[in-house]
């Protein structure tokens, strides 16, 4: 009765020993990745104007755009876009809402950055609907929306751009989360 009661701890604890190996082994092949995502976020949060380690933002900073620059309700975005690319962009929605300039990425940095609730910016290639379940990404347009934090009550505006009589249009609608009380 003794001996089986050994040989059972005996073997929880081989078990229990490989478990632990396997999880460190484990931690150590993903701590290097979890260690620069979170470089990655913190460089790109509250950031003094740089890019931090956003691929697209770093691709894109030396070079000059048009911006589309929209506020609606807490809820921000910019859009930039190459005239030699994308000739005409053309936002369908309320004039009192957005604002055209020229600059580049330093400028759209600021500019969502003067929000209290801001945390940080993503960069992305504006993409067009080319059918019901297909997109395509539109050259020399890009798209940065902030990240905002998550007791914030504003999130980034909801787009969609088209193509219409020649003309790139996006569509912008503002995104309010509910407050819960």
């Amino acid at each position: 009765m003794f001996k089986s009661t050994i040989k059972k701890h005996v073997f929880q604890r081989s078990i229990f020993v490989k478990i632990s190996m396997a999880m460190l082994v484990m931690l150590l092949i993903s701590a290097p990745g979890l260690i620069m995502k979170s470089n990655a976020e913190a460089d790109s949060a509250h950031s003094s104007i740089t890019c931090g380690y956003d691929s697209i933002c770093n691709t894109i900073s030396e070079r000059e755009f048009d911006l589309i620059l929209y506020s609606s309700l807490g809820s921000e975005m910019v859009i930039l876009y190459s005239r030699e690319k994308a000739e005409t962009v053309v936002a369908d929605t309320s004039e009192k809402y957005y604002s055209k300039s020229t600059g580049n990425v330093r400028d759209a940095i600021y500019f969502l950055s003067r929000h209290s609730d801001y945390t940080g910016f993503k960069f992305r290639h504006a993409r067009k609907s080319t059918g019901l379940f297909s997109t395509k990404v539109v050259e020399g347009v890009y798209v940065a929306v902030p990240q905002y934090t998550n007791n914030s009550e504003n999130r980034p505006p909801e787009y969609r751009f088209t193509e219409k009589d020649g003309k790139l249009t996006v569509r912008i609608r503002p995104v309010i989360r509910p407050m819960s009380n």
